[in-house]
C-alpha cells in the first residue's frame, strides 16, 4: 500500500512537471511561430533562439532524464527505500526548477522579437506552450 501512494504521488509529479509535449505537425514545426505569423527576420531569430536554448540546457535535459530513470529504478526495486526515492524526488525537482527558469528566459527572449501585436497574443497563451524545447525522447 505505501509503494503505492509513493508510485502514484512521484508519477503524478513527474509527469506534470517534465512533460515536454511535440508541436503539432511533428519536428521543425512551430505551431506558435505560425500563429503569430513571423516574418522571415523575426523566424530566423525565432529559431536561433529555440536552438540556443536546446544546446545551453542540453546537460539539464540529461541530468533530467538520469534523474527520472534513477527514481524509476529506485521505485521497482524489490524493497524500495523512502529516504532514497526523496531524496531522488528531491533531485528531480530541483533539474524542474532549473529548466522553468531556463524556460522563463526563453520566453522573454521569444517575446522581444515581437511586435507589440504580436507580444500580446503570445503573452496571452498558457505559461508553457510546447516550444519545441527539450530533445526528443
Amino acid at each position: 500500500m505505501k509503494r503505492s501512494i509513493i508510485l502514484i504521488l512521484v508519477a503524478l509529479a513527474a509527469g506534470a512537471a517534465f512533460a515536454q509535449p511535440m508541436p503539432p505537425g511533428g519536428p521543425g514545426r512551430d505551431p506558435i511561430a505560425a500563429m503569430l505569423n513571423l516574418t522571415p527576420d523575426q523566424k530566423t531569430a525565432w529559431e536561433a533562439a529555440k536552438r540556443d536554448f536546446r544546446t545551453a540546457n542540453e546537460s539539464l535535459f540529461e541530468k533530467q532524464h538520469d534523474a527520472e530513470r534513477q527514481l524509476h529504478d529506485a521505485l521497482e526495486s524489490k524493497s524500495p527505500d523512502p529516504c532514497s526515492i526523496g531524496t531522488l524526488t528531491l533531485s528531480l525537482h530541483a533539474v524542474s526548477d532549473e529548466l522553468e527558469n531556463a524556460h522563463d528566459a526563453l520566453r522573454k527572449k521569444l517575446a522581444s522579437i515581437l511586435t507589440p501585436e504580436q507580444r500580446a497574443k503570445f503573452e496571452s497563451l498558457p505559461p508553457h506552450p510546447p516550444m519545441g524545447g527539450g530533445p526528443p525522447r
